[in-house]
């Protein structure tokens, strides 16, 4: 278990109790089309408000509908399993130790529901307390032992969050001035409210007030919606919520115009953010997924409630999960991209496939091959993206790669234009930092900058595409990036370019950065798989061009993440366990392993505070005016790989084997 952690922490002021809708305000937007809600508004006004409460809270209890509400989505059905997981977590909750982010904290009787236990004060740990995972897990340890205990504790918690969490204006932008009302969780709770008040329906304290109170945030949850509507990730969840709890509980004058908005605003969204090539606009797969799971989610709840969405949404979702096809990797998982970390392919397909059936591809990553037909293709250009996957073949004992030479991904980038990823089927073999905690730490700054990728920065500056690109339509439009693959019988051959700005982008801020940067020098990535070599199992070598037009002087730095334990420099070869680089053009090769000045040599585990480990990183200087230089990617420990040495020679890689044959490369001739 996770050190427990009490102090210190930072409290915000609690507000006046909520919500803030009145009583006055709430029945007169009731739908008084429905008779039983006009009947509670007209009892209201001749100052019976028990009734007004009571005829409301009937007219809820007799059209929530538990069976049918749990009979679709991932909430464990009407009956969950009391498994010791879910018992040991409700256990906890009782116990108000709650958990974010990954760190926990053991709260006394009341939550401080602004509190914060991080050391650095990191903002996420609050907002994500506010998502209330400890509340739906009472929920359904209610709903599988009918034990009271449990939904009065969950009354509680609900109650006190909704009197005591201050609600910011309608319009104070997507975040919010405490961040517990950002939009992201608005939308959240709308569709885990709804699980808790269906989870609760048998329970004597769901009381008529209650019932009032919770519909009465809630509205307040659908008016910041409807006004504060944002985009990417966000806007998918967004419209989740709103899409659940109007269609669910349809109750208000407003239900229906929400409910219509949000097929409008989905199906746009859809054709906006979502290339031909199926790739979502951030270019993170971990938040493309989360689109997914919530158009979903509200196809799901519109089809149980009885609403339709046209037959475009399933052509679409299909292009998305055939993305999920395209770049999985050899151990199986979808590759590292952005802000995302790597997951298993099957676990993005495996519900969709049962749901909707998609492509004979995605059918057979998601069932293991039982069902569907391997990929008809081995290597794939996804032109739109911008990304190239590389693969010898499906089979356990071939290997891959993932070279994205494309666009910059909308608030969930990383600058690593051109980085280059290896892969056998047990794991990913030239790494790259991976994805960190939203922090404002060194290792935040390191995974996102071009410092955490394979590819080259000069002068000592990374890639700095933020000023040109941030907020910029232009850079999502639904164009082709300059990017080529070309197969060939024995070889495939990749080509991407970088001729932007050079600069010091410093996230360690949290803030949007002021970037001072200039265009240093056009790179270009040329990456040749070697499928059937002469001698031995198949490579991987990229060539990197550095030009800046002028001819002058540079210093470039070619970075490598291994994904060992240890790597040793010898001459011009660097060797680890399971795999050996051989490089030439350079001047000097130098390894750093979990270094904190410079901050080089670590890998991530997971998109969380402290989850990395120490790994060695290549660093492959070469100082000059308009320069080349080669790394070959053998995959093996030395004794077992047939090379024994690659040069470049000009335009061509010339790779001798150690039974002395030679077979050279010549990309000019290649890349025709």
């Amino acid at each position: 278990m996770a050190e427990m952690i009490e102090k210190p922490y930072v409290s915000n002021q609690i507000a006046d109790e909520g919500p803030v809708l009145t009583d006055a305000e709430f029945f007169e937007e009731l739908d008084f089309e429905i008779p039983e809600l006009l009947a509670a508004r007209d009892a209201f006004v001749k100052g019976n408000v028990t009734d007004a409460y009571k005829r409301f809270a009937n007219y809820m209890r007799s059209i929530l509908d538990p069976e049918k509400f749990f009979s679709f989505g991932v909430r464990g059905g009407l009956k969950p399993e009391f498994d010791d997981t879910l018992k040991n977590k409700a256990e906890m909750a009782m116990k108000h130790y709650f958990f974010s982010c990954g760190i926990p904290m053991q709260f006394g009787e009341e939550i401080d529901w602004l509190a914060n236990p991080t050391p650095n004060n990191y903002s996420e740990w609050r907002i994500q307390l506010n998502r209330h995972a400890e509340l739906i897990i009472l929920a359904r340890a209610y709903r599988a032992t009918g034990n009271e205990d449990y939904a009065k504790e969950l009354v509680k918690l609900l109650t006190h969050w909704i009197k005591n969490v201050p609600r910011c204006d309608y319009t104070s932008g997507s975040y919010g001035p405490t961040q517990t009302w950002r939009t992201l969780e608005c939308g959240g709770r709308c569709v885990s409210w709804t699980e808790m008040i269906h989870s609760l329906l048998p329970s004597p304290y769901l009381t008529d007030e209650v019932l009032v109170t919770v519909y009465k945030s809630l509205y307040e949850h659908q008016m910041r919606l409807a006004v504060g509507y944002t985009h990417g990730n966000w806007l998918f969840i967004e419209l989740n919520g709103m899409a659940t709890a109007t269609a669910v509980t349809p109750v208000f004058k407003k239900s229906k115009g929400w409910r219509t908005d949000v097929e409008v605003r989905l199906l746009d969204a859809l054709e906006t953010m979502v290339y031909p090539d199926g790739w979502q606009y951030e270019l993170a797969p971990g938040y493309m997924n989360g689109c997914l799971c919530d158009s979903r989610g509200i196809e799901q709840v519109f089809k149980t409630y009885g609403y339709k969405l046209p037959g475009e949404f399933y052509k679409v979702i299909d292009r998305m999960l055939d993305c999920f096809v395209k770049s999985c990797m050899a151990d199986g998982r979808v590759p590292s991209i952005n802000d995302s970390p790597a997951n298993p392919a099957k676990s993005y397909l495996s519900l969709p496939v049962k749901l909707y059936g998609g492509s004979d591809a995605a059918r057979w990553i998601a069932t293991d091959g039982a069902e569907g037909k391997k990929p008809d293709f081995n290597s794939i250009l996804m032109p739109y993206a911008g990304f190239v996957a590389l693969r010898t073949g499906w089979e356990r004992d071939d290997i891959s790669a993932f070279f994205d030479a494309g666009k910059y991904g909308r608030d969930h980038f990383h600058d690593d234009k051109l980085n280059l990823l290896v892969y056998t089927s047990e794991k990913c073999l030239i790494s790259e930092a991976g994805t960190y905690a939203y922090d404002a730490s060194m290792m935040r700054n390191y995974a996102v900058n071009t410092e955490g990728h394979n590819t080259v920065m000069v002068d000592g500056l990374g890639q700095c595409r933020f000023e040109g690109h941030w907020n910029n339509p232009e850079n999502w439009a639904h164009v082709k990036e300059d990017v080529v693959l070309l197969e060939k019988e024995n070889l495939d051959y990749a080509r991407g370019y970088y001729d932007e700005i050079y600069g010091v982008y410093d996230y360690s801020k949290y803030k949007r950065p002021e970037v001072k940067g200039r265009k240093l020098a056009k790179h270009v990535r040329e990456v040749v798989l070697v499928k059937a070599p002469r001698c031995g199992k198949p490579y991987i070598f990229a060539v990197d061009t550095m030009t800046d037009g002028i001819g002058a002087e540079h210093t470039y730095e070619a970075l490598w993440h291994i994904n060992q334990e240890e790597a040793v420099i010898s001459g011009s070869r660097v060797t680890a366990k399971e795999v050996v680089l051989f490089t030439d053009g350079f001047d000097e090769l130098k390894i750093y392993k979990g270094s904190e000045d410079p901050h080089q040599g670590w890998l991530c585990t997971a998109a969380a505070q402290g989850k990395y480990y120490a790994a060695p990183t290549l660093i492959a200087e070469k100082c000059g005016k308009d320069v080349s230089f080669m790394t070959l990617i053998a995959i093996g420990d030395e004794e077992s790989i047939e090379i024994k040495e690659a040069k470049l020679c000009g335009r061509a890689v010339k790779v001798t084997y150690k039974n002395g044959d030679v077979e050279l490369f010549d990309l000019d001739l290649i890349s025709k």
